[in-house]
């Protein structure tokens, strides 16, 4: 009975802290427990753009903001990674409700200018 119970405990143990081996783990756990969490979804793909994994960001960054409208960190952070990737009309999409929303961004507002001369030459994906 003892050792079952060491056991069990253990193979608890050894579960946390393979969550906490490195940012991926630790914040992808965070998003599967509480995938409302703004703030789990926003370190996860934050830790997914930093290691270059714009893709695997994106949809992080995207969820969060399509929760916040109205949020114009969110709306272009979501817009940035995706015009990252060359995906210019979704990005256009959340720097137009950027400025629609906070209309003095000026972050959003030069983005969106910058996005258009590209969608202009023809250059989207």
């Amino acid at each position: 009975m003892l050792a079952g119970l060491v056991a069990a405990w253990a193979g608890v143990g050894l579960r946390e802290h393979l969550a906490w081996r490195n940012s991926v783990s630790l914040w992808t756990r965070v998003v599967e427990r509480a995938p409302d969490n703004p703030y789990g979804r926003q370190r996860l793909g934050r830790t997914f753009y930093e290691a270059g994994e714009l893709e695997r960001a994106a949809p992080h960054f995207m969820k969060i903001a399509d929760d916040d409208p109205t949020s114009e960190g969110r709306n272009y952070n979501a817009a940035k990674v995706l015009s990252e990737l060359g995906w210019y009309p979704q990005a256009r999409h959340y720097l137009l409700r950027c400025v629609e929303h906070v209309p003095h961004s000026r972050q959003c507002a030069q983005r969106l200018i910058w996005l258009d001369r590209q969608l202009a030459a023809g250059h989207q994906r």
